[in-house]
């Protein structure tokens, strides 16, 4: 196998890892569904392995597939908030790609990275614990490359020089940090370029992959039942392989899982292409969140738009922070925020200080009622200044959002304060209860 660009930590497994990480790698750009599917497939093959390492690999007449083999890890306490996110969100994209044919470039590029995340936390739970995280090196930009794609991989080959030059304790003089990076970008394109090379001369039909996973489905099948302290080393070690993963996810990967969610509840979003500074705007029978739209306090994350109507502003942070405190910025950005040149307010507005209706805030984790403060979606709504942030179960969808504006409160509170509270049968305390 070809040394991979991004997965060269996985040589000391089974062959059929690396395979399906490099395969994914060379066809991020040129087939982006076929990618999708490689990683989905890779990371169901890690996540299966771990389950054999914890004595629970399935028979062969029950399912194995990586939904089942993430309900098992999580049964096991193997898997944190975090790590299942990523895993369910390469699950998601990967079926997408098989059952719809559906994969954008970007969406081959973000998965990618996220991948390497998932790899990263297999390596630490079933190799090094200690294993530092590598710094993701992007693909070259591919022919007529839309302005997102452009800029998303220009940000990555930077974050990619930086960190080598920190490597090789470089001073900041100018020169020497543009030759750093002149340098950075050439290794990355020539790690590709080899990577290409190679598979080009490797069989590459699907009945040869689809015999290295049957065996490596024999493999584990065949592997004996570990003792009780492996299986309690294993456990901890992904438990901590957890925790890293959850410090290391920065603020750009909490944004890519946060496009995939509000896609999957109706949404148009996708940060780096829509986004106001690219000419990205309201329109009628479009359901958008417009990424970075400027306030007179900063930028705010989200700005939806139901049409062309405000209906409401997201903040998104890391994986790690406390999420109802980021409600606070989210209040500052309504209070500042302005339409410029595209869109209404919605009827109503301005309530008080705020001019979108309704806020939220999330770090793009699952809400867990143990982990109040830093999981799931906080929202309020700004239109009754006696209103408290409430957790939700998951994003609303653009009608449903519609829906709760269209709701009038206030006209529901005056008709419930005029409705007479003594029908018969009812005992005073209930009489108190409803008054």
């Amino acid at each position: 196998m070809p040394r991979s660009p991004n997965f060269s930590f996985l040589d000391r497994y089974d062959p059929l890892l690396l395979e399906l990480a490099a395969n994914a790698e060379r066809f991020c750009f040129s087939d982006p569904t076929i990618c999708l599917i490689r990683l989905r497939q890779l990371t169901e093959s890690m996540a299966l392995q771990v389950v054999a390492a914890l004595g629970n690999f399935p028979a062969e007449a029950q399912r194995r597939d990586l939904s089942d083999a993430i309900r098992l890890l999580e049964s096991k306490s193997a898997l944190g908030l975090d790590t299942a996110q990523v895993l369910h969100h390469l699950r998601r994209v990967g079926n997408r790609a098989v059952h719809e044919n559906q994969g954008s470039r970007s969406d081959a590029l973000h998965a990618l990275r996220l991948a390497q995340r998932a790899a990263v936390w297999f390596h630490r739970t079933l190799g090094n614990p200690k294993f530092k995280n590598p710094i993701f090196v992007p693909p070259p930009e591919p022919t007529q490359a839309s302005a997102g794609l452009a800029d998303e991989l220009k940000e990555l080959r930077e974050q990619l020089s930086q960190a080598q030059a920190i490597a090789a304790n470089a001073s900041s003089n100018v020169n020497e940090e543009k030759l750093l990076r002149e340098k950075a970008e050439e290794n990355a394109r020539k790690a590709y370029a080899d990577l290409e090379a190679a598979m080009s001369l490797a069989e590459e039909a699907e009945g040869k992959l689809k015999g290295d996973q049957s065996r490596f489905l024999l493999k584990l099948e065949a592997t004996p039942p570990p003792a009780a302290a492996d299986i309690n080393s294993t456990v901890k070690q992904a438990q901590q392989a957890n925790t890293t993963l959850a410090e290391e996810l920065d603020e750009s990967e909490t944004r890519l899982l946060i496009d995939a969610q509000l896609r999957a509840a109706g949404w148009e979003a996708d940060t780096q292409e829509l986004r106001y500074a690219k000419g990205t705007r309201p329109e009628a029978h479009h359901y958008r969140a417009i990424a970075e739209w400027p306030t007179s306090s900063g930028p705010v994350d989200y700005a939806l738009f139901h049409g062309k109507t405000l209906v409401g502003l997201i903040e998104a942070k890391r994986q790690s922070k406390d999420v109802p405190g980021v409600l606070t910025q989210t209040k500052r950005y309504s209070r500042d925020f302005k339409l410029n040149d595209a869109g209404e307010y919605p009827p109503g507005a301005p309530w008080g200080d705020h001019h979108a209706p309704f806020l939220f805030a999330t770090n793009g984790r699952p809400y867990l009622q143990q982990l109040r403060t830093v999981s799931g979606i906080w929202f309020l709504d700004t239109r009754v200044n006696t209103n408290l942030p409430r957790p939700l179960n998951g994003w609303y969808s653009p009608s449903g959002l519609l829906a709760e504006l269209n709701i009038r409160r206030g006209l529901a509170d005056a008709d419930l304060h005029h409705t007479p509270n003594d029908l018969p049968g009812l005992r005073p305390y209930q009489r108190d209860a409803i008054a």
